[in-house]
């Protein structure tokens, strides 16, 4: 996606309503940090650290890592929890969370990866009508910005979770193919 799509999906949840608080939070970590959907609806409240701006993922294959946002998304983040904790106290009428997750649908359970599917499908449709975008197309936008500010192959796949190093470079190919051309007349 280019720089004014993503742009454009990510103003899309106004942050008026509930849901909309938790789509933007949700949508800014997604994009800011790459991480995939199943690793997204995993998350649980205590995997996440405002403080340190980080998140405690579970990984494919059983790793774990933390992975680290901005300070936007701090914001978007902070916003969103104060905005459950609300809910949910009124909801049980104690100030408790039984739900560990850090995402809830409207019926306070964890979300899904469909819904989030869905949910992304949903708000790219106004933003980018002729194009198709999935959550793995916002993991690999932020690829693909990691990639060009640090040119740094070893960093994107970490921080994406690839195993492999060509796996990634498989994937940023065409990035590279535009740096060589981009060097022919020096």
């Amino acid at each position: 996606l280019t720089v004014e799509e993503v742009t454009a999906l990510l103003r899309q949840p106004s942050g008026r309503s509930p849901k909309e608080i938790r789509d933007k939070a949700m949508l800014e970590l997604l994009y800011a940090t790459g991480i995939r959907v199943s690793e997204c609806v995993g998350l649980n409240l205590s995997d996440v650290d405002i403080k340190e701006q980080g998140i405690h993922i579970h990984r494919k294959g059983g790793k774990e890592a933390t992975v680290y946002f901005s300070d936007e998304v701090a914001q978007y983040l902070e916003r969103y929890l104060e905005e459950r904790r609300t809910l949910c106290s009124i909801e049980t009428g104690t100030g408790t969370q039984d739900e560990p997750a850090l995402f809830l649908s409207l019926r306070k359970k964890r979300l899904t990866v469909r819904s989030v599917e869905y949910l992304v499908k949903k708000y790219a449709s106004v933003a980018t009508p002729k194009k198709k975008i999935t959550p793995h197309k916002l993991r690999s936008s932020y690829g693909s910005a990691l990639y060009a500010k640090t040119n740094d192959i070893y960093l994107v796949a970490d921080i994406l979770g690839h195993n492999d190093v060509n796996i990634t470079r498989k994937f940023y190919a065409a990035i590279e193919e535009e740096r060589r051309k981009s060097v022919k007349n020096i």
